[in-house]
C-alpha cells in the first residue's frame, strides 16, 4: 500500500511562513507609521502661506476685498472672519482631513490641506495629464 503522506511541516515550510508573517506586519507597520504632519497652504491674489496644524493660532490673509481671519485649533481650520457679503465661507465649517479645502471666492482666497509627505513641487500626475 502507498504511504500517505505526513502532515507534519518541513523545514521550508517553516521558512515561507516566517517571510510571510514578517512580510504581513511589516506592512502594518508601514501603514500605520506612515501617518505624516498636515500643512494648510492658503493662496491669496498675491501671496502663498503655509500652516503647520499642529499648533493653535489665529491669522489674517489680505484678500481682494479685505482680510479674511483664520483660526487653527486642535487641528482643525475655519475662517472666523470675511469681509464677503454672504459669509458662506464662514458657514462651510471646519476642516481637519488631507484634500479638504476652503475657499472665500468674493475675496479670492483658497485652503486646503495636503500632508506633508505627499508635497513635491512640479510633480505631474499621470491620472490627469
Amino acid at each position: 500500500m502507498l504511504k500517505l503522506m505526513s502532515s507534519k511541516f518541513k523545514p521550508i515550510d517553516y521558512f515561507i511562513s516566517a517571510i510571510f508573517f514578517a512580510i504581513f506586519f511589516l506592512s502594518i507597520h508601514m501603514i500605520s507609521s506612515g501617518k505624516s504632519n498636515l500643512v494648510l497652504f492658503i493662496s491669496s491674489e498675491n501671496e502663498k502661506y503655509e500652516y503647520d496644524l499642529s499648533s493653535n493660532k489665529n491669522f489674517s490673509i489680505e484678500g481682494a476685498q479685505g482680510i479674511t481671519n483664520f483660526s487653527i485649533y486642535e487641528g482643525k481650520v475655519f475662517i472666523t472672519d470675511s469681509p464677503c457679503q454672504n459669509k458662506i465661507c464662514i458657514q462651510s465649517g471646519k476642516i481637519s482631513k488631507n484634500g479638504q479645502w476652503l475657499c472665500c471666492a468674493p475675496n479670492k482666497i483658497f485652503a486646503i490641506i495636503k500632508s506633508e509627505s505627499s508635497q513635491k513641487e512640479n510633480e505631474v500626475d499621470a491620472i490627469s495629464f
